[in-house]
């Protein structure tokens, strides 16, 4: 099975983001027994390796040495023609991770560190292009996180604040659950709602296979103001004025919405996801970077630690924050065989599918290209037509040039006609539309959202509605069954 990548995103600093992923890798190491890699992508206030502990070796590079060598990397590596096998993954293939990553003081916890931290750091950090970086090899940082995915069993990254290009690479690019950290005031909870919005609707275009589950994370709750709490959470009360309360909505019920939007649910209560899943404000830990699970007994039920195991517990055993048993550890047990036979049902389904995916991907690129190409070829042919009118005009005159001029135009316009209705722009925008309806129910059933929300019908639901989106990519396509 493949390693699970978690993103920890805040739209504001101060929530406590960091401290939660330093927990939570401490956890999944020391009591689960994990491979675990924290990334420090918090590129411009990077601290990661202060929470770890990693022996302080400054000299040691990290993700901007990594991703600066991967970016000088690509023009020499190239792909092989096929889908799915192009040059990012022949990059990460070239380049080793060791050299990038270091121990903690928690046996099975690495640490890649946000890059060298000598003189010259804040210089590299201002040279690494983000944009041009996935200009220049889109699949580059999908295919870094299918690399991760091979080596380690669980991958945490520390994004950065706010709304950037590394923000949105560690929110919609890179992770299959995305964290989304916040205290209870209206800057924090608009910005990492929107930020969800937006990461759901990239995912859904893209050809990206993995389901991508939110976790909303409540920290510094201060327990002492119980009436705040409780409004902020559930709402204003009754005939309260809008001065009492900003946020009146709650951000419970914001959540609810927000699953019931981008996941397309029919309901969504999160009200016994939201009584586990709350981290307090416990002022000891302001100071310094302490861990508290390596502090505090977590067997104390008021300790800060407990609040960090149990939100692991429901981060990684929880199908998503609304399923009903989303607090509940699996039992241990035998499985029985109608279960196995529904799992390996479902994987070939599923694999199916991503073969599906990959191809009609391809062949829409392909297509692309032959316009890009027509597009050239269209204006070269315009640039020949104006300069043979301008050598005729001088030896002919312009009575003669014009009616020549105006039969060129109408040709070229006749050409640029049936190039822009010709098959191949219907046939790759059908199959990329295709491709992207195809993700999207595959990270429905993954996830077992919307419409595959019950089990009993989802294999069933799943098939009927690929033959769907493949009759309708077939009318533009009508081979796109023997691709």
């Amino acid at each position: 099975m493949a390693g699970r990548i978690i993103t920890f995103y805040s739209y504001k600093g101060g929530t406590g983001r960091t401290m939660a992923l330093a927990n939570a890798a401490v956890v999944l190491a020391r009591d689960r027994g994990k491979e675990v890699l924290a990334i420090d992508w918090d590129l411009e206030a990077p601290g990661l390796h202060r929470f770890l502990h990693d022996g302080d070796v400054d000299e040691r590079a990290g993700l901007v040495e990594l991703f600066a060598n991967a970016h000088e990397l690509l023009p020499s590596v190239s792909g092989d023609g096929r889908a799915g096998t192009g040059r990012a993954q022949r990059v990460w293939r070239e380049l080793s991770l060791d050299p990038y990553v270091g121990p903690t003081q928690v046996p099975g916890l690495s640490v890649m560190r946000a890059g060298r931290m000598d003189a010259g750091y804040e210089d590299r950090v201002s040279k690494l292009d983000w944009e041009r970086v996935y200009h220049d090899e889109p699949e580059l940082f999908s295919a870094f996180a299918a690399r991760l995915a091979e080596q380690y069993d669980y991958v945490l990254v520390d994004s950065r604040t706010g709304v950037t290009d590394s923000g949105g690479i560690c929110t919609m690019l890179l992770p299959d659950r995305l964290v989304l950290v916040f205290t209870p005031n209206r800057q924090s909870l608009d910005g990492v709602v929107a930020r969800a919005r937006a990461a759901a609707a990239y995912r859904s275009r893209s050809a990206d296979l993995r389901p991508l589950v939110v976790y909303p994370l409540a920290s510094r709750v201060e327990l002492s103001e119980e009436e705040l709490r409780r409004e902020w959470r559930h709402g204003a009360r009754e005939g309260a004025k809008a001065a009492d309360n900003p946020y009146r909505d709650g951000y419970q019920p914001t959540f609810e919405a927000l699953f019931r939007e981008i996941y397309d649910l029919p309901e969504c209560d999160l009200e016994a996801y939201f009584d586990d899943v709350q981290i307090q404000h416990a002022s000891r830990f302001a100071y310094g970077e302490p861990i508290a699970v390596l502090e505090e007994r977590p067997s104390d039920r008021l300790s800060l630690a407990r609040s960090y195991v149990g939100f692991t517990r429901v981060l990684t055993d929880a199908r998503a924050p609304w399923d009903a048993h989303a607090t509940k550890v699996p039992a241990e047990g035998k499985p029985d065989r109608e279960a196995l036979r529904e799992k390996a049902e479902r994987r070939a389904l599923l694999d199916e599918a991503e073969r599906r995916i990959g191809v009609l991907n391809f062949e829409a690129r392909r297509l692309r290209r032959r316009e890009v190409q027509a597009r050239l070829l269209e204006g070269l042919v315009v640039a020949a037509a104006v300069i043979a009118a301008f050598a005729l005009s001088f030896s002919v005159g312009p009575a003669v040039v014009t009616p020549l001029l105006a039969s060129g135009a109408a040709l070229v316009g006749m050409i640029e006609l049936y190039l822009r209705t010709w098959a191949p722009t219907s046939a790759r925008l059908a199959m990329a539309h295709g491709a992207a309806a195809l993700a999207r129910e595959q990270t429905l059933l993954v996830a077992r959202a919307g419409r595959y929300r019950e089990t009993d019908q989802s294999l069933t639901r799943f098939v009927e509605r690929v033959d769907e989106i493949l009759a309708e990519v077939e009318r533009v396509v009508p081979d796109v069954r023997s691709l």
